[in-house]
């Protein structure tokens, strides 16, 4: 274990697992910076353990969906793209109606540098659930890099109205992908 990695008396192991269910928990709560945190610190603890996890659960019960997302989460946090994309693509195959899936499989597009498959996918997204903002700031990112500047402020537009918790949106284009510790938009090249 990292020795700047938390610590809970009593909890040994099982440490990586009460984060990584926190995290889903903030995100089911749509709390999703405090889920990113509480998933990286599990990943800071034993990412082996969460990686064994998933493809157990996916061993067990192949036919959940939410397995396949979990380790999808997994390999993006790892910025394993194509590892990423296979299981997106499973779960989509699995259950076409999950937004998240999409939206996961947008992220793994763009990580690949893919941005018209990943600007279908947050399409498809929105048109399965129009509610979700962070889905319409990330399409928004897309089209910044597709060079499409009046889409991308539509888009922004969109999310800061769904949620005035993303007002920076149009000072901060580079969001999503801060997210996964870069600083700029991805190149097209």
């Amino acid at each position: 274990m990292p020795s700047d990695a938390p610590r809970v008396p009593g909890l040994g192991p099982a440490l990586v697992f009460a984060y990584l269910n926190r995290s889903f928990c903030y995100a089911q709560l749509g709390q999703f910076e405090k889920a990113r945190a509480d998933g990286q610190k599990a990943m800071q603890i034993d990412p082996t353990q969460i990686l064994n996890a998933f493809t157990q659960a996916i061993a067990k019960e192949p036919g959940l969906v939410l397995h396949y997302q979990n380790r999808a989460w997994f390999f993006l946090e790892l910025q394993d793209w194509q590892a990423a994309l296979a299981d997106c693509d499973k779960a989509i195959e699995l259950d076409c109606t999950q937004t998240f899936s999409y939206t996961q499989r947008g992220l793994a597009h763009v990580g690949l540098k893919n941005f018209e498959q990943a600007l279908a996918d947050y399409t498809r997204a929105i048109e399965l659930d129009p509610s979700q903002p962070l889905t319409f700031f990330n399409r928004a990112g897309v089209h910044q890099a597709l060079s499409n500047p009046a889409a991308a402020m539509a888009d922004y537009t969109e999310a800061i109205r769904l949620d005035r918790e993303l007002g920076n949106a149009s000072k901060n284009a580079n969001l999503p992908w801060n997210l996964r510790g870069g600083n700029q938009l991805p190149d097209r090249n």
